[in-house]
C-alpha cells in the first residue's frame, strides 16, 4: 500500500522511535511488546526498523555501525546510509514508551479505517457472502488490543502459574472445575473443560440434539452462561423440550393439549425456573458457519457465555467454493477449535455418523465426512441406543448383560485430557431425556426381537 493511501500519520513520531532505537539498544527490551513494522508508515523508517529487528533477532546490538552494514549486506533499495545518520539525531529517550503508544494509537485507528473501507467495498459486491465479510471484520476487530508478547510465557512461569492454579488448588479443594454436564462419568473429570471442542456424534435419531440440550440446561443452572444454535428446531421447540424434562409432561401434551389444573401449575413453576436460566439462542445466526462463529464471539464478550453448542456441523452452509464436503468440515472443525481456544470457551459440537448396516455399534472412524473432525476435537462422546435396532443387539464387553430397554450407552472415545470410557445412562423417549441411573437394569435373557430397522 503506497504512503499516499495512510491516514493517520505521524512522520515525525516515527522518527523518534527508530532514531532511539538506533542511539539507546536497550530501548529493544523495553518496548518489544508493542513494536512491530506496521507501526511505521515512512518507507525509510519501516524499513530501517526491519533492518534493525533483524539484528536484534540474531542476538546483536543494534546501533548506527550494525545496521549501516545490514542495509549494505541486503542490498535494501530506497534507503542510504545518510538516512540512518539522520534518523539518529532524532531521540527522545525520556518519553519513548509514550512515543511508541502514540505509533501503536494510530496503527489502531489506521486498522479500523482499512475495515471500514474494505466493508464499503464488499457492501456492493453481492457475490461475497454478508456473513462472511461481518466475520472477518469481527476477526479484525477482536483482535485489534491483542499484543504478541502476551501470548509468550517463559517456563517458569508456566511452572509457578500451574502449582497455584492446580496442584495446590487439588490440595485445598478449591480448583476450579469445567462447567458441569449432569452426568458422574464426566463431571468428575473435569466437566466441560474451557477451551476444548466437544463433539458429540451418534446416528440419526439416537438422541444427539436430547443430550446436548440436556447439558446446556445444567450448565446453565449451574451458573455457567450458554449459547444454543440449533440448524432443525426453533427457539420454541428447545424450550418446550426443556419444559418437558422440568414437569415431566411430554412436549407433545404442553403443545397440543388443555393443560390440567395440576399440569398447569408444574407447568408454570418450571417455566419460571426455566425463564430465569443464563441460556440464550440466536435464531438469526444460523444460517451460514461465518455467522455463527460471529455469535458466539459475540455471546463471549457480551453475554460471558462459557459454553457453546451448535447442532449440528453437517447441515451447516461453510460458504466455500470449490472444495469438497470432507474439506467444508475439516476446515469447520478446525474453526470452532480454534474459536473455543481464542475464547476460552467450551464448544459442543453435534455431528452425525455414516450408517452401518451390519454394525450399528458407532465408532470415531464413521464421523461424516471427515475424520479430521476427531482431529479436531478435544473429546468425542458416541451415543449408543441398541433397542432403536431390535433387541438382538447388545451393549459391548461387560455391559452386554445391561438392558437395553430405556438406556444409551456413552462412549467417550477421545479424551485428550479426561481419558476414554463408557457408562450407561438412562433415556426417557416421552420426555427426550438422558438421566443418571441408580443402578443397571439387568437384560431379559427371554426377549427377541429380530426386527430391524433398516
Amino acid at each position: 500500500m503506497a504512503e499516499s493511501k495512510y491516514p493517520l500519520q505521524d512522520p515525525l513520531c516515527e522518527q523518534v522511535v527508530v532514531g532511539t532505537l538506533l542511539s539507546f539498544p536497550k530501548e529493544w527490551a523495553e518496548n518489544a511488546d508493542l513494536l512491530c513494522p506496521e507501526l511505521f508508515t515512512s518507507y525509510q523508517c519501516q524499513t530501517i526498523y526491519t533492518l534493525s529487528k533483524g539484528v536484534v533477532d540474531r542476538g546483536e546490538k543494534a546501533d548506527i555501525i550494525s545496521i549501516t552494514a545490514e542495509l549494505a549486506k541486503t542490498k535494501t533499495q530506497g534507503v542510504s546510509p545518510t538516512d540512518i545518520l539522520d534518523l539518529s539525531n532524532h531521540v527522545a529517550v525520556s518519553s519513548m514508551r509514550q512515543q511508541v503508544m502514540r505509533l501503536v494509537e494510530l496503527q489502531r485507528r489506521r486498522t479500523v479505517w482499512a475495515i471500514g473501507q474494505r466493508m464499503i467495498q464488499a457492501g456492493t459486491d453481492e457475490s461475497e457472502p454478508i456473513e462472511a465479510i461481518q466475520s472477518q471484520a469481527v476477526d479484525r476487530l477482536s483482535n485489534l488490543f491483542s499484543s504478541a508478547s502476551a501470548e509468550i510465557q517463559s517456563i517458569a512461569q508456566v511452572a509457578t502459574d500451574y502449582t497455584r492454579n492446580t496442584i495446590q488448588a487439588n490440595r485445598e479443594g478449591s480448583r476450579l472445575q469445567g462447567a458441569p454436564t449432569g452426568f458422574t462419568e464426566i463431571d468428575q473429570r473435569g466437566g466441560l473443560q474451557p477451551s476444548d471442542l466437544f463433539v458429540i456424534a451418534a446416528d440419526s435419531s439416537q438422541g444427539k440434539s436430547s443430550l446436548a440440550l440436556n447439558m446446556a440446561v445444567n450448565v446453565a443452572k449451574n451458573g455457567y452462561p450458554c449459547s444454543y444454535y440449533s440448524m432443525e428446531m426453533t427457539a420454541d421447540q428447545l424450550f418446550a423440550r426443556m419444559l418437558a424434562t422440568e414437569t415431566g409432561l411430554p412436549s407433545n401434551i404442553l403443545n397440543t393439549c388443555p393443560l390440567t389444573d395440576e399440569q398447569l401449575s408444574r407447568y408454570t413453576a418450571a417455566s419460571t425456573s426455566v425463564a430465569s436460566l443464563p441460556l440464550y439462542f440466536d435464531e438469526r445466526s444460523t444460517s451460514s458457519l461465518d455467522a455463527i462463529i460471529s455469535s458466539i464471539r459475540t455471546m463471549a464478550y457480551r453475554n460471558h457465555v462459557k459454553v457453546a453448542v451448535v447442532d449440528y456441523l453437517q447441515i451447516l452452509n461453510v460458504n466455500m467454493k470449490n472444495v469438497n464436503k470432507e474439506q467444508q468440515m475439516a476446515d469447520a472443525a478446525r474453526r470452532f477449535k480454534n474459536l473455543a481456544k481464542e475464547l476460552n470457551v467450551c464448544i459442543i459440537l453435534l455431528s452425525q455418523l455414516n450408517r452401518d448396516r451390519d454394525n450399528p455399534q458407532p465408532s470415531m472412524a464413521r464421523l461424516r465426512d471427515s475424520g479430521q473432525i476427531a482431529e479436531a476435537a478435544d473429546v468425542v462422546l458416541l451415543i449408543y441406543r441398541p433397542e432403536v435396532y431390535g433387541s438382538r443387539y447388545k451393549y459391548p464387553d461387560e455391559l452386554s448383560k445391561v438392558s437395553t430397554s430405556g438406556t444409551a450407552m456413552l462412549h467417550v472415545c477421545k479424551g485428550r485430557n479426561i481419558g476414554t470410557f463408557r457408562f450407561i445412562v438412562g433415556f426417557n423417549a416421552p420426555l427426550t431425556m438422558f438421566h443418571e441411573l441408580e443402578q443397571l437394569p439387568q437384560a431379559d435373557r427371554q426377549a427377541s426381537d429380530d426386527n430391524m430397522p433398516f
